[in-house]
């Protein structure tokens, strides 16, 4: 909750640490519904800064929310990444590949993989 009022009240660095936090915890604990969201406020909190971590980190959640079949906290987040990802990279073509080449690639890995990479420190 703190890593989503900070976000919320635009401090970005501030809710990435404990975003961060949560996710490792999530992965500790085996909980995967703090892990999505997770990976969905920490997409959100550093898209304006690492606008191709963030689709990766994007990617990560749409796999674990196609497998689990459950919601976003806020449905409307993952769009909103997108477009915070998109204005900091840049218009073009090129761009927009390379964040949607990110996010496929967040996508293509399995739970394990995602452990892993959270454990490294996603």
């Amino acid at each position: 909750m703190e890593a989503r009022a900070l976000l919320q009240a635009g401090r970005h660095g501030e809710a990435e640490g404990r975003y961060r936090d949560v996710i490792r915890d999530a992965v500790t604990i085996d909980m995967r519904i703090p892990l999505l969201n997770g990976l969905v406020g920490l997409a959100s909190a550093i898209a304006g800064t690492d606008p191709l971590g963030a689709a990766r980190l994007l990617g990560m959640a749409d796999r674990l929310h196609a497998e689990m079949r459950i919601g976003f906290w806020d449905p409307a987040e993952p769009d909103a990444v997108v477009a915070r990802a998109e204005t900091a990279l840049g218009a073009n073509a090129a761009d927009a590949r390379a964040l949607a080449d990110a996010r496929r690639a967040g996508r293509a890995m399995d739970l394990d993989a995602i452990r892993a990479e959270v454990q490294a420190g996603a």
